[in-house]
C-alpha cells in the first residue's frame, strides 16, 4: 500500500540560548517552543492528518532552567491549539519564556517533568515521524 515506515531521531548535546527577554524556562523549553514554532509554519506538516510529529528535548538531570521541567514536547498542532487559548506563541519566545507557554498551553501536558533524577549526562531530543496506524510508538 506503499506506506511509510516511521522513523525515530535521537540526537543529544547542550544548546545555548540567547536571551532576549526576562521570561521563565530553560534550553531545552525553548528548543521545543522554536520547533513547535516552524512546524507550525509548514503546512505540510499542519494539514497532513495522516501523519504524526512529536519532538522532545529535555534534559537528564531531569532540570531545565531555573523550573521543575526536564525540558517539553513540540508538535505541529501546538500553537494553533495555543493561539485558540489566547496564547501568542512566537511572544513567549521572543521573551525567552518558553515555561509559562507550556505550563499555560493545553493545560500543561507539553511540559517534561521527571523530578531530579541524580543523573546529568547531556540533554537528549528525540524526533518521531509516523502514520496514523503506527501511532503506537
Amino acid at each position: 500500500e506503499g506506506q511509510r515506515k516511521p522513523v525515530c531521531v535521537i540526537s543529544a548535546g547542550e544548546t545555548t540560548v540567547t536571551l532576549r527577554g526576562d521570561g521563565k524556562g530553560g534550553r531545552n523549553q525553548e528548543m521545543a517552543l522554536a520547533t513547535a514554532v516552524a512546524m507550525s509554519r509548514d503546512a505540510n506538516l499542519r494539514y497532513q492528518s495522516h501523519t504524526q510529529v512529536v519532538f522532545m528535548s529535555a534534559g537528564t538531570d531531569g532540570q531545565d532552567g531555573p523550573t521543575d521541567a526536564a525540558g517539553a514536547l513540540a508538535d505541529p498542532g501546538q500553537v494553533t491549539r495555543a493561539d485558540e487559548q489566547g496564547l501568542a506563541a512566537t511572544e513567549f519566545l521572543e521573551n525567552n519564556d518558553a515555561y509559562n507557554f507550556y505550563k499555560s498551553t493545553d493545560g500543561g501536558q507539553g511540559l517534561v517533568t521527571t523530578g531530579l533524577t541524580g543523573t546529568n549526562v547531556m540533554d537528549i531530543q528525540i524526533l518521531t515521524v509516523c502514520g496514523q496506524r503506527d501511532s503506537n510508538l
